[in-house]
């Protein structure tokens, strides 16, 4: 099987798991992470390790803050650092800052789809955020930023890196 589609097929199946359970299972994510370590052992020519772990780090080191605050899921990390054993460091940027891309034009979609006017949008969200922050600076308390969310609002980021690892497999980064 051609390795971008491998990785095709992973991302479209992380996508599709977070749709229907709104989480990325780890059994799936161990799949993919035998098949990048079975790509460095058998396949001729594989890449230094060296350059796979940085890869491997980069979606780690960048999203982590978000995580600990849980405004982005751990299967997310996971899934963008299972990617980085297929991808060199440069196209680990180019995917996370495609992803992220596609996810703030859908945001801006989705709020211009639905007629709110910008002050009740920001003022819902706001005080959204304000509540969340209190919880989390004055109580200690750390619930998953999404699951207090209306479920309309919740983005899940695995499709989006999905939609980012299509031009990676066309061979356009």
């Amino acid at each position: 099987m051609d390795l971008p589609v491998l990785i095709l097929f992973l991302t479209e199946g992380a996508a599709m798991l977070d749709l229907k359970e709104e989480r990325i299972p780890n059994g799936w994510l161990l799949t993919g992470l035998m098949l990048g370590m079975a790509e460095q052992v058998l396949l001729p020519g594989g890449r230094a390790l060296r350059t796979d772990l940085l890869s491997v780090l980069i979606p780690f080191l960048l999203l982590f803050p978000f995580f600990l605050f849980r405004m982005i899921g751990a299967g997310d990390i996971k899934l963008l650092m299972l990617i980085g054993f297929f991808m060199k460091p440069q196209e680990v940027l180019i995917c996370l800052f495609l992803s992220f891309a596609a996810a703030a034009g859908y945001v801006i979609f989705v709020f211009l789809r639905s007629g709110d006017s910008w002050k009740s949008c920001f003022s819902r969200r706001t005080r959204y955020l304000q509540r969340y922050m209190q919880g989390v600076l004055l109580r200690g308390e750390r619930p998953a930023y999404w699951k207090q969310s209306m479920r309309e609002d919740r983005l899940h980021l695995a499709v989006f890196i999905c939609f980012a690892v299509i031009p990676w497999a066309a061979g356009c980064y």
